[in-house]
C-alpha cells in the first residue's frame, strides 16, 4: 500500500489560545457565561447535554441546535443566522467542513469548558483477540482494502496526521466508520501511530489515535479553554506537537491558596480504612506486597469477581456504619467492572445506576453510580461521601504516539487530574456549603496525590 506524505504546514493560529485556569467549583464556567457579549457570536461547547441547558440558562442568548432533523445542520443554520450557540463536546468534534468554513467567514469565538477528552482507539484490521467496540473500534477489511486501493489516506510526516484526499474519494455518506474516519481527517483529529516499530509501512494494521479537533481550532477568531490541570496532559501535548501558542489567564487561580484551605476544611481523605486493609490483604495473597495499583489492567487481570463482590459489600458496610445514605453518596469504578462490584450490595444501599442506566431503574432511583471521568457538573454537589475505586492512566497509546514525537505526558499529573475532577462533583465544589465531604480513594496513588494537591505541596509526588 502507498499512502502520500504530502509537505503540509502546520496549523497556523493568528491569535494565542488562552487557557483560563481555575479550581473545580471556583466559578470558571459560571464567570464565563455571565459576562460573554450577547453582541459577540459565540460557540460554547461544554461536556454534556445538561450543562447545556444550564449554559443557556445564565446566557440566553446561546441557542441550543435540534435534533431534527439533524443537530449538524441546525447548527450551521444558527451559525448563519449570526446567533451564538452552546453544544457538546462530541457535536464539537464533528462538526463538518461547510460549517468550519462559516465558522472562519463569520468570526465565531470558541469556548471550551473543560479538556477535550475523547480519545478513540482504531485497530486496523479485527481479531479474535480484539473485537471492536464503541469504545474500541475496528477498520473492517473490505474497508481496509478500499483505503488502500485508492491510497485515500495521507500522513504528515512530521506530526503524523492523517488527511483525507476528497478528490480521491469524496465524502461517504451515512457509511458508519468510513464516514467517521472521513470526518475525523477532515477536522484534523485523526492522527497515524505505527505500532509495530519495525515496520516501515503504514497500512493501518496498528492504532489510530483521535482527540483534539486542530483544523476546527483554526477556524475560529478567538478560543478559550476553562480547565484546571494542563501540564503534562494530553493538551499541552498537542498544543507542542503543532506548535499552537497559548497563553495563561489565571485570574480564577488568583486566590488559590485560599481556595485550597477552604477546600482542606470541607475534605476528608479516608487514609484508615476496612477496605483499604482488605484490599491489602488480597492483594499478599497473589504476591503484590505493594498492594493492587486499582488500574484498568488491575482491575482487568488481577481483581477476581470474588475479591470486586467483597469491595461492594465493604462500600456498603463502610456506608452503614458512617450513617450515610444513598442521596449521599457516591461511587464509581471502570465501567465494564461495574456490575462485578454490585454483586456485593444489597440494592437497598448501593446500586448500579447512573446516566448511561438510570431509564432501566424505577422512577425516583438515586443514581450512585457516575463515570470515573466525569466533569463539569453540579448534578453532585449536595453527595458527601465520594467512594473512587480507579486509578486512571494516560491512554498507552496515546502516551506512544507523543512519545513517538518527541513529546512526554506525565501520567501521575493525568491521574490526578482524573481523580480530582470525579472527587470534585461531591459537595466540596459548593462554595456555598458547610457540608464536609468524605473521600474514600481504593489507588494508594490517586490517594496521595490528592493529598498532595489539597496541602499545596510543590510538584507532583511520585508514588510507587
Amino acid at each position: 500500500m502507498t499512502i502520500n506524505i504530502p509537505n503540509r504546514k502546520l496549523n497556523d493560529f493568528n491569535t494565542p489560545i488562552k487557557i483560563y485556569r481555575g479550581c473545580m467549583g471556583s466559578g470558571k464556567t459560571y464567570s464565563t457565561l455571565e459576562e460573554l457579549n450577547p453582541e459577540v457570536q459565540t460557540l460554547f461547547v461544554t461536556e454534556k447535554l445538561d450543562l447545556i441547558d444550564d449554559a443557556a440558562e445564565i446566557s440566553p442568548h446561546l441557542y441550543i441546535p435540534k435534533a431534527k432533523p439533524k443537530k449538524s445542520k441546525h447548527l450551521f443554520e444558527l451559525l448563519k443566522s449570526g446567533k451564538s450557540c452552546a453544544i457538546t463536546h462530541k457535536l464539537f468534534s464533528m462538526i463538518d467542513s461547510q460549517t468550519v468554513f462559516l465558522i472562519k467567514e463569520l468570526g465565531v469565538n470558541c469556548i471550551i469548558d473543560e479538556l477535550l477528552e475523547n480519545t478513540v482507539q482504531l485497530r486496523g484490521l479485527p481479531s479474535e483477540r480484539n473485537s471492536g467496540t464503541e469504545d474500541n473500534p475496528h477498520i473492517d477489511s473490505s474497508i481496509r482494502l478500499l483505503l488502500n486501493g485508492l491510497s485515500v489516506l495521507e500522513i504528515d510526516k512530521k506530526t503524523n496526521q492523517v488527511s483525507w484526499n476528497s478528490f480521491k474519494y469524496p465524502k461517504p455518506q451515512n457509511a458508519g466508520i468510513l464516514t467517521d474516519l472521513y470526518t475525523w481527517a477532515n477536522n484534523g483529529c485523526l492522527f497515524w501511530y505505527n505500532q509495530d516499530n519495525d515496520s516501515e509501512g503504514h497500512d493501518l494494521s496498528g492504532y489510530v489515535v483521535t482527540t483534539l479537533p486542530v483544523n476546527i481550532l483554526t477556524a475560529f477568531k478567538s478560543i478559550g479553554i476553562l480547565c484546571y490541570g494542563f501540564e503534562g496532559l494530553p493538551l499541552e501535548g498537542y498544543m507542542k506537537l503543532f506548535n499552537i501558542p497559548y497563553e495563561f489567564d489565571d485570574r480564577f487561580l488568583n486566590e488559590e491558596e485560599d481556595n485550597l484551605k477552604a477546600l482542606r476544611e470541607k475534605i476528608i481523605i479516608v487514609h484508615d480504612s476496612n477496605i483499604y486493609k482488605y484490599l491489602d490483604e488480597e492483594a499478599k495473597k497473589i504476591g503484590k506486597k505493594v498492594g493492587f495499583s486499582m488500574s484498568m489492567t488491575c482491575w482487568d487481570k488481577l481483581i477476581t469477581d470474588s475479591v470486586a463482590k467483597g469491595i461492594g459489600s465493604k462500600l456498603e458496610l463502610y456506608m452503614k456504619s458512617n450513617g450515610f445514605r444513598q442521596t449521599d453518596t457516591l461511587w464509581t469504578t471502570y465501567l465494564g467492572h461495574r456490575d462485578r462490584v454490585s454483586k456485593g450490595f444489597t440494592r437497598r444501599v448501593l446500586n448500579i445506576f447512573g446516566n448511561d442506566n438510570i431509564e432501566k431503574a424505577r422512577k425516583g432511583t438515586v443514581k450512585t453510580f457516575a463515570s470515573f471521568n466525569l466533569k463539569g457538573t453540579n448534578e453532585y454537589k449536595g453527595r458527601k461521601l465520594m467512594m473512587h475505586l480507579c486509578c486512571p492512566h494516560i491512554n498507552e497509546n496515546l502516551r506512544q504516539f507523543f512519545l513517538s514525537r518527541g513529546i512526554r505526558l506525565d501520567n501521575d499529573a493525568y491521574t490526578l487530574e482524573m481523580t480530582r475532577q470525579w472527587i470534585m462533583r461531591g459537595s466540596a465544589r459548593d462554595r456555598y456549603s458547610d457540608e464536609v465531604m468524605t473521600c474514600l480513594i481504593a489507588s494508594k496513588k490517586a490517594r496521595f496525590l490528592l493529598a498532595d494537591w489539597l496541602n499545596n505541596e510543590s510538584s507532583l509526588k511520585k508514588v510507587a
